[in-house]
């Protein structure tokens, strides 16, 4: 039996994982791209909603305070929600190096800031924004038989339950697996660097 181990030797003979930087940096401009496209779609998306809204209130010139208290109300889920997004933009450091834990930072920040966007902003949006919808609603559905304006609210609600409890979760879930995924690599990564 051999008493003398050399542990440089076995250092030296160890077979390195060596990272694929050029996969990584693809899947990271590839985060990044889709990342600023949602935002920039999600702001659009607003803005236009928003002066669709003012449009209804001019032309349409709601008399109860009710209407208009729910078109305030939509206009100003859909601000902070705007707002909230907007924060998640990721701005790395152009200069990437596997030496720095820039970017790995920014991620485990934006991680946090999804997160809460997805727990707190998300819940106060759809609240706020469910009250909106349903106290714009009552002006018109006062003017429709019972049966037109049950099935207008049921719809309302139904859409609103399918996008709380069916797409929101499934968006969630695939904006934390990109996420997560990009933070192992780069953990991976510097876990070998500070092994060498």
């Amino acid at each position: 039996m051999k008493n003398n181990i050399d542990i440089n030797e076995i250092w030296k003979n160890q077979e390195m994982i060596e990272p694929n930087l050029a996969e990584l940096m693809k899947s990271i401009n590839s985060f990044k791209s889709k990342n600023l496209k949602n935002i920039v779609f999600i702001n659009v998306v607003l803005i236009l909603t928003s002066i669709f809204v003012v449009f209804i209130w001019i032309y349409f010139q709601p008399k109860l305070i009710t209407t208009k208290i729910g078109l305030i109300t939509t206009i100003i889920a859909m601000l902070l929600y705007g707002i909230a997004t907007n924060k998640t933009i990721i701005v790395p450091n152009e200069e990437f190096t596997l030496d720095n834990n820039q970017f790995l930072i920014q991620l485990i920040d934006l991680k946090n800031k999804q997160k809460f966007l997805q727990n707190t902003v998300l819940k106060v949006y759809f609240v706020t924004l469910s009250i909106g919808i349903c106290l714009y609603l009552i002006e018109y559905v006062l003017l429709m038989n019972i049966i037109v304006g049950i099935t207008t609210y049921s719809a309302t609600i139904l859409w609103i339950v399918i996008n709380w409890f069916y797409l929101r979760p499934k968006i969630i879930k695939k904006q934390n697996l990109k996420i997560n995924e990009l933070i192992r690599a780069f953990e991976k990564i510097n876990s070998q660097l500070i092994s060498i």
